[in-house]
């Protein structure tokens, strides 16, 4: 195996993490961040794994995950739902908090506020779990890549508030291993974490940090200030207590279907039925399912 490493691409830290956690060191091919590696990609994607058969992994988490499972730690269903987080919802974050510390110059305690909600998850984890590592007593996959991506910021540990004492040990121990010693020394080669400041420079501008801490928001980001009425509850209550009886007795349909006056008329409608080819059950999802399955 062959890995086409970056210094300048943050990703290389999970993979080299990945590699001395596992044992598993591919040989290393150090190439420019605009070198073209996986033949059939119209830009550069890196890091990347070049298996023995001439396939590409040029995904950080699948190489990760790959590295792992090549070793015997089979994945769980744990680690590969922190991984999609991590990929969905941290990394998008973290995008935002690194062009504004290595790009614009803004401290990591301001940029710290665009990863705060993630890192209330992550903490909240890891409190409940209430392990040494995030889905387990051992170092995962996913101990790996949320560390790799987290690096980049907290390294700079002052800038972690207080109330994330979970994260912040959790991160403390990870960053003293030595895997991840050895992975923070080859990537950054002693320049620090501006190594990544040309690299973030071509990415696209991403999303502006918040004005504040949004205090009054649940982890899915849902207003939570509005305070329920007393009407409401005893409604609440009411259906609750008359069940199925209270709910209204379904309509009886007679053809045609038509307006009637007086009463809330809805349209419930689709892609209009047609076919450019032979049919096939794709048809029945788009002109006639969806619509079908609202309505009922």
């Amino acid at each position: 195996m062959e890995l086409f490493l970056s210094p300048a691409s943050p990703g290389g830290l999970k993979v080299a993490a990945a590699a001395e956690v596992t044992g598993l060191r591919p040989e290393l091919r150090p190439v420019s961040g605009t070198e073209q590696v996986v033949p059939f990609k119209s830009h550069s994607n890196l890091p990347a794994l070049q298996l023995p058969t001439g396939d590409f992994i040029f995904s950080t988490n699948a190489i990760c995950q790959y590295l792992f499972t090549l070793s015997g730690k089979e994945p769980s269903d744990a680690t590969n739902q922190w991984l999609e987080w991590e990929a969905t919802q941290l990394q998008p974050a973290m995008q935002t908090a690194l062009h504004a510390t290595l790009v614009q110059g803004r401290s990591s305690k301001e940029a710290i506020v665009a990863v705060r909600k993630q890192l209330s998850h992550l903490d909240r984890a890891l409190t409940d779990r209430a392990t040494p590592c995030v889905t387990s007593d051992t170092v995962t996959v996913a101990d790996v890549v949320l560390w790799g991506a987290l690096y980049p910021l907290l390294q700079d540990a002052s800038c972690l508030p207080e109330d994330f004492a979970a994260v912040r040990e959790w991160f403390q121990r990870m960053s003293s291993t030595a895997a991840c010693l050895k992975a923070v020394a080859s990537v950054l080669e002693g320049k620090g974490v501006q190594i990544f400041k040309a690299y973030l420079q071509k990415q696209p501008t991403p999303a502006p940090l918040p004005e504040k801490p949004a205090s009054n928001e649940t982890e899915e980001g849902d207003v939570v200030d509005r305070k329920v009425t007393e009407e409401e509850l005893q409604a609440a209550e009411d259906a609750w207590c008359l069940g199925l009886a209270g709910l209204p007795k379904p309509r009886q349909i007679h053809h045609p279907i038509l307006p009637k006056k007086k009463e809330r008329n809805l349209l419930i409608t689709s892609a209009l039925p047609y076919v450019n080819n032979i049919p096939h059950l794709g048809n029945i999802i788009g002109c006639v399912l969806s619509a079908d399955v609202f309505a009922r």
